[in-house]
């Protein structure tokens, strides 16, 4: 069988963090530092990603994105969706239902702590009724798009917050991902929601709400609440009708807190801290001590002790300082010893993951956030708020060597944390790969699961179609994922590699194989795909060659073909392709073996008690010609006979029956449900034919 396989640029299937963590048991905790060599290229990565979200957006004569272009586009695709009932489209979810995405918000609903809400940067609003085991969209049409946070006042509104203020311009390019929010929307109920403020002209990040970043509720006050936006903080005091600046800042703000009382408030902008005491009525800068120039701070306020606040900075998208204050701001103090938990010196990503949350029944303890989770443990030793211990609580390592699953596991790029509110044990975890869960956060070690089932918000680069109904896509942050074997839902994705996915193929003349791509020009064949998940032995071939090697620029730890964050893949396959068909080559050994002489002497058993008999060759032999034994006219013996005649040979190859005729010269191929075909041929010279798959 020559089955003609497209072969491209291998490497290992690499996520793009990787981890190590290992635990001997809960009761004794230890830390493994993360590989450097697996931040090497994370800055790039992520740089990456924004530029090219960009350049789909841009016009590709000016490079930017205009406002006219966009809301033509958007009415053009508003006319498609109407017209769809006269095009006779009908569109139907194929998955996966069990992968999630980008997620940066998650609200437990104070009526009901099955009732969750969800935001994500691209995929909308998602309701859970059953704490995030499930989770169905809040709206069909995805009015609401870009959701950058969601807040919920003490009488149950619920607000969302669009364009993400963090996936925008971060990098040496000065390039976003251009995830740029319509306004802030308020949610009525039974899908319906109904837009309180918006942005003066769309696809603008310059204008007022076009991008935000947290909202923060009085609870003592459900008509008054705080936006963090990017021309400053907002304060409306009658549930988003009217709007002020009560600091005066016309800066982005990154975010904004408000404690349990509704007394102590802190907000946070690129470089400085504010800190109100007084309900809001007076805002006093704080000094963070030794802080140097920051591009992010993300604070916190311990809700069992209104005085007690935190606020974790980066700088130039590494780790600048956590900072914990006990007499609400008039003093700060830096955590001793804080792990780089955004990164390291090669690859820093503070801007775009940083997120800190305060245990609800402990003040001295938190959980920090960004492309891994550590958490920071005050020690006994008091009144001294720095004396504590940093420990890793999450990996970044889905599976163990072994194949079974990481319980330790959370998702890389940690976006948002919520307690819930009655039981300090559990906590949500918002990050790059959806939903995460855990129902045991005070234990020495807390075990994740993934709550995605439903979470439809997976961004995708590309998709290829294969001829089975399967589909595969490379995905942001979720590698490249595979669906369409029926299993759990029918829905759900097999993963076949790790990071960033992009161009994918599935191969229709050999539906077992596929191309998956990673960034850089990484490349991997992937090959074992079944007709089901039993029969599936799916994995990624090495083929990397020092061929392959010769022609890439700047191959290194990644093996990577080029500095282009994005990976193109075509594919190409024919029947009528001289190496994609099946072939039989008929070799005359006659000619090329040498015969065995005439008179050689051969020794053999008669049919009398296989008696020896001894006899000699009549005529010179050649391979492949018969030897018969034939009774003796003249005395009772037995004798050799050489037949030259009967050169038939039958064998099956993949499915097809093939005789070869040496003496017609012919090949008879006999293949299943189709008509047989007879093929002349000459010595050493290949027949080729069709294939049935």
């Amino acid at each position: 069988m020559n089955i003609k396989k497209i072969t491209l640029l291998t490497a290992a299937c690499l996520s793009a963090v990787a981890g190590v963590f290992l635990l001997n048991s809960l009761a004794e905790e230890q830390y493994f530092p993360r590989a450097e060599s697996a931040f090497q290229v994370q800055e790039q990565i992520h740089s990456g990603y924004l530029e090219y979200m960009n350049s789909l957006r841009n016009n590709r004569e000016t490079g930017t994105i205009s406002t006219s272009e966009v809301s033509a586009a958007y009415k053009q695709a508003n006319k498609l969706r109407s017209g769809r009932k006269s095009l006779n489209l009908t569109w139907k979810f194929k998955g996966p239902d069990n992968v999630g995405g980008r997620t940066r918000a998650i609200v437990i609903d104070r009526a009901d702590t099955n009732h969750l809400y969800a935001g994500a940067v691209s995929g909308g609003v998602w309701e859970s009724f059953d704490g995030g085991l499930s989770w169905s969209a809040y709206d069909l049409d995805f009015k609401i798009q870009n959701v950058a946070a969601i807040g919920q006042a003490s009488n149950g509104d619920v607000y969302v917050a669009t364009g993400v203020y963090f996936d925008g311009t971060s990098n040496s390019k000065a390039v976003g991902s251009d995830f740029v929010g319509n306004g802030l929307w308020k949610l009525t109920g039974n899908g319906n929601s109904d837009l309180l403020i918006g942005p003066a002209a769309d696809y603008n990040y310059g204008v007022e709400w076009a991008a935000m970043a947290e909202i923060a509720t009085d609870p003592t006050n459900s008509q008054r609440l705080f936006v963090a936006m990017n021309r400053g903080l907002r304060e409306s005091t009658d549930g988003g009708s009217t709007w002020s600046n009560p600091i005066g800042i016309t800066a982005a703000c990154q975010d904004v807190e408000v404690s349990s009382d509704g007394q102590n408030m802190v907000a946070s902008f690129s470089n400085s801290v504010y800190v109100s005491t007084d309900g809001g009525l007076n805002w006093n800068v704080s000094t963070l001590p030794g802080k140097r120039a920051t591009n992010r701070i993300e604070v916190a306020i311990a809700p069992s002790d209104k005085n007690i606040m935190y606020a974790a900075a980066s700088g130039t998208g590494c780790i600048e300082g956590v900072y914990r204050t006990s007499d609400g701001g008039v003093s700060w103090a830096k955590l001793l010893n804080t792990p780089n938990y955004l990164g390291n010196s090669i690859s820093c990503q503070g801007f775009y993951d940083n997120t800190i949350a305060v245990y609800p029944n402990d003040p001295g303890k938190i959980i920090v956030g960004g492309v891994s989770m550590f958490q920071w443990r005050q020690s006994s030793v008091d009144p001294a708020p720095v004396q504590g211990e940093w420990k890793v609580i999450a990996t970044t390592n889905q599976f163990f060597g072994n194949g079974s699953r990481n319980l330790f596991y959370v998702h890389a790029d940690v976006h948002h944390f919520v307690f819930h509110p009655t039981n300090p044990n559990k906590l949500y975890i918002g990050s790059d790969g959806g939903v995460g869960f855990s129902a045991n956060m005070n234990a020495n070690q807390p075990f994740y699961g993934q709550y995605n089932l439903g979470y439809n918000v997976t961004q995708f680069y590309d998709i290829g179609i294969g001829p089975r109904g399967y589909v595969a896509g490379g995905t942001q942050d979720n590698g490249t994922q595979l669906v369409g074997f029926n299993f759990n839902t029918g829905k759900s994705a097999v993963s076949l590699r790790g990071g960033d996915g992009f161009d994918t193929e599935l191969f229709m003349i050999n539906p077992e194989l596929g191309i998956a791509s990673l960034y850089f020009g990484d490349m991997a064949r992937v090959q074992g795909i079944g007709t089901s998940i039993g029969s599936s032995t799916i994995n990624n071939a090495e083929v990397y060659s020092e061929t392959l090697d010769a022609l890439c620029e700047n191959a290194g730890f990644f093996r990577r073909c080029s500095n282009v964050f994005y990976t193109t893949v075509a594919k190409w396959e024919s029947f009528n392709h001289r190496d994609t068909k099946d072939s039989v080559v008929v070799r005359d050994v006659r000619t090329t073996l040498p015969p065995l002489a005439a008179n050689t002497v051969v020794n053999y058993p008669s049919k009398n008690n296989s008696l020896p008999l001894v006899d000699s060759l009549p005529t010179t032999t050649f391979p492949k010609d018969t030897t018969t034994i034939v009774p003796n006219s003249s005395d009772d013996t037995l004798r050799l006979r050489i037949d030259t005649t009967s050169r038939l040979l039958t064998f099956i190859n993949a499915f097809d029956t093939i005789t070869v005729d040496e003496n017609g010269m012919t090949v008879e191929i006999r293949y299943r449900g189709k008509a047989a075909e007879t093929f002349n041929f000459t010595y050493d010279s290949p027949i080729f034919y069709n294939n049935l798959f």
